[in-house]
């Protein structure tokens, strides 16, 4: 790179950008000692997650840096100014892409900054230059770790790059705790004054006691001082932990109700044991992060400020030499934490993988024992154990820098004061009672720098959690973008649900996609359909046709491509969803129930039943027995997964609780699936028992359920390929018969 393409200009810029680019200059220095590959990994790291920086930034981060460095200024120290660059970008928290390349004819090597695949600031010839390194840019991010496979092969999309966490977003959660705030800066002040005048109240005592003048005041003072002392740092103890307590409490009721009421869509996209990481893991590591800073504000900055005001009364010099150390330990401090950050984020984050997959197997652990899986299962939980352990333990390193980083620097202004002073005393500008005096006030000042230095991991560690929290609540709820329009319109008496050329697929289209690659995602083609109030309809075909599609559409959980749906004359997009779902009550195909009590289960949707009416529905599926053959009757307590009832039971069980529903429309999803004969024949009878009263849909592979419904319609591939009775389905629609021949329904 020693070859001169041009002459470098540099352009004045304002003192603060100045200061910062004369820090990245000193800062990024040692980096020039690194191989390329190693300068490419920790630019990556300081400038992950930070939005790009724009073209006008860069050019005045690139003028400020040749302005307070002249060798930035010569084309052969292009390497010098490009990290310069980059890491004063970092420091104002934004991000350019670092590259390194070379062309032929003569050949050039160079290094320089580019945004958007533009060079900052350099001749138009290095556009040509073949890049052999370049560290990720906005595009590279968005095209490469932003999804991610989960187990059920659904990607995950994290909107990392749009989330921007500061340390204010932080305390904001408890922005109306300000006088608790002030309480605990007035308790920190009061413990800081008492902490600094114990050393003269001992030195007193010594002093006295050495004399042979003992006085007990002196001594009832100083018993009395650390006893107010400990008693006030008590109390702001209490306070913080109680703010700190509310904010975390806060972050997870925030959360848990974002997390409830978020698109059905979205929880394929986010397993769930990342989301219970983030509302447990995530939200504790707000607690640290709020005590520590708060300590560190209250107590430690009055004793630092209050040190280094003396130190500067003190001696000027080396006030200087003070503070020019404690400056670069800072700005290093300061690079870490963002690092520190970014790996903490990941780490949370393979914790939330973790967690996913564990919850998986426990999901399955009955296939996964059945089919001897377990070894293959623990392999692969056992790897994602290993990735969080990498994860961490690369956490580990940065914070494990960041002590021996702050503690260097104290060192270092230590021994420099100490040579410095020892010069000073030696030509006699400096008396060795004020050296030693300076000293020991120096090292007071030392305890609360170590503080502060390590508030700093804390609070990167925090915020990195606070980034991960807030990538679920910056997620649009379920009916947040809902238009609810409160007209007059009367229900209709007649038609209950119709779709209207309805087109749906559950792959979102993409800005751009060919018309091809979308419609070999749908689920749905232009169905239309009718269903009269009162009606049982049935909807029947093979696996895979959208049957369970069309029940959960009615439900509107999921939002159609094209077309229209109408409940009871009403376009459903027009009605708000608790609307909607008071009409219906959905049973769905696998009759999953909630972990508590029978009781609790059948009130699900239901209120003001009695005993009576659920004991009477129970008779009516012929689940009477679970209640009579137990101590607590409807009280008993069906655990989390529901184990201790058949898969049959449990389709009962939800039938008993859609006869206690006051709902117009009951959907009915494969309700017959792991049901006998006789128990299939006593669910006709109740679905019989409410033809006329309810409307009634239901989807079954049993042709022998649905052949005595009003109407059934048969579908295919997501079209509607006939409909009629049982009778006339046999003679018209081929597809039907073959099912019911399959099933014997037919000679």
């Amino acid at each position: 790179m020693d070859i001169q393409l041009t002459q470098e200009r540099y352009i004045n810029v304002g003192f603060r950008l100045k200061l910062t680019a004369f820090i990245a200059v000193i800062v990024s220095a040692p980096l020039l000692l690194f191989s390329p590959e190693k300068i490419e990994k920790i630019l990556t790291d300081i400038t992950r997650n930070k939005p790009i920086a724009s073209l006008k930034e860069s050019e005045n981060a690139r003028g400020a840096v040749c302005f307070v460095s002249k060798k930035c200024r010569n084309q052969d120290r292009c390497l010098k100014r490009s990290i310069a660059v980059t890491v004063l970008l970092a420091l104002k928290g934004k991000r350019v892409s670092w590259c390194s390349g070379y062309c032929m004819d003569p050949f050039r090597a160079h290094a320089w900054v580019e945004v958007h695949e533009r060079p900052v600031g350099e001749p138009r010839e290095v556009a040509d230059f073949v890049k052999v390194i370049k560290t990720p840019d906005d595009d590279a991010i968005k095209n490469g770790d932003k999804e991610e496979i989960n187990e059920n092969g659904v990607k995950n999309a994290e909107n990392t790059d749009t989330i921007h966490v500061r340390i204010r977003d932080m305390f904001s959660i408890v922005a109306d705790k300000k006088t608790y705030f002030i309480l605990v800066m007035v308790l920190g002040i009061i413990s800081s004054l008492l902490t600094l005048i114990q050393p003269e109240l001992v030195s007193d005592l010594i002093s006295n006691v050495g004399s042979g003048n003992i006085r007990n005041t002196k001594l009832y003072i100083l018993i009395g001082v650390i006893i107010v002392s400990t008693i006030i740092t008590t109390i702001q103890y209490y306070i913080l932990q109680m703010i700190s307590e509310e904010a975390v409490f806060r972050s997870r009721k925030e959360l848990i109700s974002h997390i409830l009421c978020l698109p059905i869509s979205n929880y394929s996209k986010w397993p769930s044991g990342d989301l219970i990481s983030r509302m447990t893991g995530d939200t504790a590591k707000l607690r640290a992060g709020l005590i520590q800073s708060a300590v560190a504000l209250s107590s430690g900055v009055l004793l630092a400020v209050g040190a280094s005001i003396g130190l500067l009364l003190k001696d000027f010099t080396l006030f200087l030499v003070t503070l020019l150390s404690i400056a670069v330990s800072f700005v290093l401090i300061a690079v870490l934490s963002g690092i520190i950050q970014g790996a903490s984020y990941d780490a949370q984050r393979s914790m939330g993988k973790l967690s996913g997959k564990l919850g998986n197997c426990l999901h399955g652990i009955k296939t996964i024992r059945s089919t001897n899986e377990t070894k293959n299962e623990l392999s692969k939980t056992i790897s994602e154990a290993e990735n969080v352990k990498n994860c961490s333990l690369k956490l580990a390193k940065y914070q494990a820098l960041m002590t021996p980083v702050s503690n260097l620097g104290l060192q270092i202004c230590g021994l420099a004061v100490i040579g410095i002073g020892g010069v000073r005393v030696t030509n006699g500008s400096m008396s060795v009672a004020d050296l030693m005096s300076f000293v020991l006030l120096l090292y007071i000042a030392i305890a609360p720098f170590q503080q502060i230095f390590s508030t700093i991991s804390t609070l990167a560690d925090s915020v990195g959690a606070l980034k991960r929290i807030k990538e679920i609540n910056s997620l649009p709820l379920e009916d947040q973008f809902d238009i609810v329009i409160d007209n007059n319109k009367k229900y209709d008496s007649v038609n209950a649900v119709c779709f209207n050329n309805v087109t749906f697929s559950y792959a979102e289209h993409v800005l751009g996609q060919k018309t091809e690659e979308y419609d070999e995602n749908l689920i749905l083609r232009d169905v239309s359909f009718s269903i009269k109030k009162g009606e049982c309809v049935a909807i029947v075909g093979p696996s895979g046709a959208g049957k369970s599609t069309v029940l959960q559409l009615i439900e509107r959980f999921y939002e159609i491509s094209n077309g229209s749906i109408s409940i009871f004359g009403k376009d459903y997009h027009t009605m708000a969803r608790e609307e909607l779902r008071d009409k219906i009550t959905y049973i769905e195909q696998n009759a999953p129930l909630i972990s508590g009590t029978i009781y609790d289960n059948l009130s699900l949707g239901n209120k003001d039943i009695t005993e009576e009416k659920c004991i009477c529905a129970l008779e009516k599926v012929n689940l009477s027995y679970l209640v009579n053959s137990r101590f607590k009757g409807l009280y008993s307590v069906i655990d989390e997964n529901a184990s201790e009832l058949s898969g049959g039971e449990k389709q009962r069980l939800a039938m008993a609780r859609a006869l206690l529903s006051d709902s117009d429309i009951i959907i009915l999803d494969e309700l017959t699936s792991n049901l006998d004969s006789l128990n299939e024949r006593i669910i006709k009878n109740v679905v019989d028992e409410l033809r006329g009263i309810k409307t009634i849909i239901m989807v079954a592979h049993r042709l022998s359920t649905t052949m005595d419904a009003d109407i059934i319609y048969v579908l295919e591939h997501g079209r509607i390929v006939g409909s009629g009775n049982h009778s006339e389905l046999i003679k018209t629609v081929p597809l039907y018969y073959e099912l019911a021949k399959e099933q014997m329904l037919v000679k």
